[in-house]
């Protein structure tokens, strides 16, 4: 599943009685909201979300580097030099 930095967007207004409460609450932690008394949706504040995909993707980086070391360590791969060619020599 690809996340993406900022999500659907769905006004909060139509939850207008509780509007400041869970805004209010978004500053502190991730807000879970029910329906029938089950978790139907996590509101996260965007900054805590940017700050969790940036994470994330670290975390991905680094798997498929100790993967890719993984490979050549068993011989499925194979580290190929490459050579610059830098102009004037």
């Amino acid at each position: 599943m690809k996340l993406n930095r900022v999500p659907k967007i769905i006004p909060i207004s139509k939850r207008r009685p509780m509007q400041n409460e869970v805004l209010s609450a978004l500053s502190e932690d991730p807000v879970v909201l029910t329906q029938h008394g089950e978790a139907v949706a996590v509101l996260v504040d965007p900054n805590q979300w940017n700050q969790l995909i940036d994470e994330l993707e670290e975390w991905q980086d680094s798997f498929e580097a100790m993967e890719a070391r993984y490979q050549i360590t068993v011989g499925k791969e194979e580290i190929v030099e490459f050579k610059s060619s830098q102009s004037g020599q």
